[in-house]
């Protein structure tokens, strides 16, 4: 599963939008559905952000890291 598809997965466990996870984590809607589309990856202070917002387990955090090392469809 890609890193994306991923981090939808746990968005949507933790019950929230994509909207509240932007306000959560600093960045706009637009990036959050971004990232969901594997377009572009995390900085790593804004994966932190997204770790502690999505409340991940130690085991979830590095299994999203490794996603989040693939390059993205769109370089940016």
């Amino acid at each position: 599963m890609s890193f994306g598809a991923k981090l939808k997965a746990y968005r949507k466990r933790a019950g929230i939008s994509q909207y509240t996870l932007a306000v959560s984590i600093g960045l706009h809607t637009q990036s959050v559905y971004e990232l969901e589309r594997d377009e572009f990856k995390p900085q790593l202070g804004t994966f932190a952000r997204i770790r502690e917002a999505l409340n991940l387990s130690p085991d979830e955090t590095v299994d999203l890291l490794e996603e989040a090392k693939q390059p993205a469809k769109i370089g940016r």
